[in-house]
Parts: C-alpha cells; structure tokens; sequence
C-alpha cells in the first residue's frame, strides 16, 4: 500500500518506489511521516481472514483517524517547507479523513 504520498514511479532495478521529486524523495521527514502514515492506515486491512478476500476495521479506523489527520496535516507543511515551485500539493488524503463516515456506528 501506499502512504498519503502517492509515490507513482517505480525503479524497475531496485523495486523502490518514488515520486520522481528528488526534493520530496530525499526528505527523510518527509519519508519517516508517510511511512507511518502507510503503516498505520496498512493496519486497518485484513487479508483473507472471516472468509473474505479484504476487510477493513471500522473501530481500528475511528480510534486512529485523529493521528492519521494529523499525520497528513505535518506532510502538508513540510511540503510547504521544502517546496522550490517544482511541484504542486493536492490534498485528496485529508478530505476523506474528515468525513465522519463511522462515528455514528461504532465504538
């Protein structure tokens, strides 16, 4: 899975995926955020468990949510940071995190 960078170009040599922003690619902050946010929004699926293919865990997703947003919220800003006019943001990660799709159902 991919962390809220979507990072859409892959060394065929290396399997290592990339922006293809070297300012954005070599940002050790900007990689240690987007990997925690990848590991914790990885966490929320299942794979082959309770005879279904993928499930995700609404109650997982509601207890998290609030650092996942937060998360986004530090990427944004050191991109902001880091930004030397070669690429633009387009936020389409905290738009869905906002929607309060389980709060009614769960916990």
């Amino acid at each position: 899975m991919h962390g809220p960078i979507w990072k859409d170009k892959i060394d065929i040599l290396t399997g290592v995926w990339s922006t293809g922003i070297d300012c954005i690619d070599n940002d050790d902050t900007l990689q240690k955020l987007n990997d925690k946010g990848e590991e914790l929004y990885s966490s929320l699926y299942s794979f082959d468990e309770n005879g279904e293919a993928c499930s995700f865990d609404q109650n997982t997703y509601v207890a998290i949510r609030d650092e996942l947003i937060d998360i986004v919220k530090k990427i944004i800003a050191r991109l902001e940071e880091i930004n030397d006019g070669t690429f633009i943001v387009i936020d389409e990660t905290s738009k869905s995190l906002s929607l309060d799709i389980f709060k009614d159902s769960l916990l």
